[in-house]
């Protein structure tokens, strides 16, 4: 006996299930977009910046981010993975032709030059403590 035709339009719609290492790969990706991302701390995250400030191209080693970035460590540390995951979903990051590093699409901030914000931050230390004139009192 066959299923109502209603029932055969819906699972014929529905889309397949992702494999599972394919829901990995754009986990990783997602993971690799975000340290590169200015919207997720990049402009603060020294340590990325003097990394990528190391080469002239601005070119990071994949092994820096598996051995230092818990996150995706806890994915995976097998720099291949992750190059193909990059290749595949993350627009705004790029990976060498050996597969071994990475970098950002966008230009990244020099360590050495000053932080957009330190334009328009005010550091006060030791203010002197307020007293009562004798209009206050």
């Amino acid at each position: 006996m066959d299923p109502p035709a209603s029932d055969q339009s819906a699972s014929a719609s529905a889309p397949a299930p992702e494999p599972p290492h394919r829901v990995l790969e754009r986990r990783i990706a997602r993971r690799m977009v975000s340290y590169f991302s200015p919207d997720c701390g990049l402009d603060f995250d020294w340590w990325l910046l003097e990394r990528a400030a190391k080469d002239e191209e601005g070119w990071i080693p994949i092994a820096d981010f598996t051995s230092t970035y818990m996150r995706l460590q806890s994915l995976t540390d097998d720099e291949a993975v992750v190059a193909k995951a990059v290749r595949q979903f993350a627009d705004n990051v790029e990976v060498s032709n050996d597969g071994k590093r990475v970098r950002s699409r966008e230009k990244l901030l020099n360590p050495a030059d000053p932080h957009p914000d330190d334009e328009r931050t005010v550091y006060v230390e030791r203010l002197p403590s307020v007293q009562k004139t004798k209009r206050q009192r």
